[in-house]
């Protein structure tokens, strides 16, 4: 066999072994998740039925629940309750089988003449609370997994609703604080300067164009909102001593299951996705090249939550309710662009355009020139990276993928049209990724014109 025969050889029996690894570490992560996620859901329904509803009326009595669930400029109760209050309602009924619920929760609501969950879901859950009977018939809503109903279950025997905002605050808060502080200290100390640059950005575009201050405090987008800061952290700490390709993985699946467990389409799967292809092969030790490592972790997340999914549906179908695979493809479908109200894509334009400055507390002017500027900056550097002479093949890639990275975003956007119809007051969100990534490009250009080995002239270079 020629030099060139064994090399390509050796290439793809190196991508068959990649792809088997990926493939296991998804299915192990993905089932293994399941199965926790199900004993912390039963765990969740021992809880004191009368002390949840007593926690709900305080909540009514102390204003921190308000029936009107457009709440947009709030920074205690939040942007909208509207998903708050769906999640509280889908919380408190416990009246089904044990083994069903743990499998997915009730979205309850009531015969002809009372409020309706599809128009006003803070008023059902006001009228459940004084003493309103719902339909007798039971409809579990199995389109999502619904982590926090779960994780509220634990919590509202503890805390009140508003403590349980602070708490998803601080958390939020707390990792991205961290991340911070870990990019400082590896930008003193010089090394891998490339990422840090990027991580760094990223953590500030996070905390200034997330609608942290509307959002943060939500009960259904604090704990996804969370597992995106955790994940950020986790990639912090990797970049000190950036670890092999196994580490990467793992990393990637726990990100993907925690964001499938905890997303109710408020943008962490397409904002996980974009995170993985283009942060993990700057924080990971070049066994192969990046795009290589990009693939399989992105492979490795989206991997992970769809077997977990996959295999939840299939314990649904078991139970009988063997319409639900028709249901969620139908439901995903309506939210497309191949939908009939997806097709609509003007009106999609206008509410995306309209509702933009969820990014930062309502200041339009600010978030769409923010993402203006960020476009243009990264453009400019993937240029001047891609026109170096001097730049290696893995910078000019790692820089390519972050481009590649920063469109994810917008093309879930365009393609869930009628999603940006409805909801494109919380979903417009997902746009603070193409700002940490045209700006992290910039920073990438900007790092490689300091000097040769691509560290910061002066006091921030380590000592030689």
């Amino acid at each position: 066999m020629s030099p060139e025969g064994a090399g390509t050889a050796d290439v793809r029996t190196s991508g068959r072994k990649l792809a088997v690894m990926t493939a296991v570490i998804s299915m192990i992560a993905g089932l293994g998740s399941l199965v926790l996620f199900l004993i912390a859901s039963y765990g969740a329904l021992s809880g004191d039925q009368s002390v949840f509803r007593q926690r709900i009326a305080e909540g009514f009595q102390y204003r921190q629940l308000v029936e009107d669930p457009f709440q947009e400029g709030s920074t205690t109760i939040g942007s909208h309750q509207w998903n708050d209050c769906l999640i509280i309602v889908m919380a408190m009924d416990k009246r089904g089988d044990r083994n069903r619920l743990a499998i997915a929760p009730i979205l309850m609501g009531f015969d002809q003449g009372g409020p309706s969950l599809t128009t006003n879901p803070c008023a059902v859950l006001s009228a459940l609370n004084k003493g309103a009977r719902p339909n007798a018939e039971l409809y579990y809503y199995d389109r999502y997994f619904h982590g926090a109903v779960v994780l509220l279950r634990y919590l509202v025997p503890h805390k009140s609703i508003s403590d349980i905002r602070r708490l998803y605050r601080q958390a939020i808060t707390t990792g991205l604080l961290l991340s911070l502080a870990l990019v400082m200290i590896g930008l003193w100390r010089g090394e891998n300067l490339r990422a840090f640059a990027v991580l760094g950005v990223t953590t500030i575009a996070l905390m200034r164009y997330f609608g942290l201050e509307s959002y943060s405090q939500s009960l259904g987008h604090g704990p996804a909102d969370a597992v995106i800061a955790i994940y950020l952290l986790g990639l912090c700490l990797m970049a000190f001593a950036p670890p092999g390709l196994v580490v990467a993985l793992v990393a990637a699946v726990l990100f993907g299951t925690l964001t499938m467990i905890f997303e109710l389409f408020t943008g962490g799967v397409p904002i996980g996705l974009a995170m993985v292809i283009g942060l993990t092969p700057l924080v990971t030790r070049p066994a192969v090249r990046p795009a290589f490592t990009a693939m399989a972790a992105a492979a490795a997340f989206l991997g992970a939550g769809a077997i977990m999914y996959a295999a939840r549906m299939v314990l649904i179908a078991m139970a009988g309710t063997t319409q639900v695979g028709r249901d969620v493809v139908s439901e995903v479908m309506r939210l497309t662009i191949f939908s009939r109200e997806g097709a609509h894509l003007g009106v999609a334009v206008h509410n995306f355009v309209d509702s933009i400055g969820v990014l930062a507390g309502g200041m339009r002017l600010l978030s769409a020139g923010t993402i203006a500027l960020a476009l243009a900056a990264g453009a400019f550097g993937l240029l001047r990276i891609w026109s170096r002479d001097r730049s290696s093949s893995r910078e000019r890639e790692e820089a390519a993928l972050l481009g590649v990275s920063a469109a994810i975003p917008p093309l879930w956007c365009f393609f869930f049209s009628f999603l940006m119809i409805n909801h494109a007051w919380f979903t417009d969100r997902v746009m603070v990724w193409p700002i940490a990534a045209g700006f992290g490009i910039f920073l990438m250009a900007l790092t490689m014109k300091a000097s040769p080995a691509g560290r910061l002239p002066g006091a921030l270079a380590s000592p030689s």
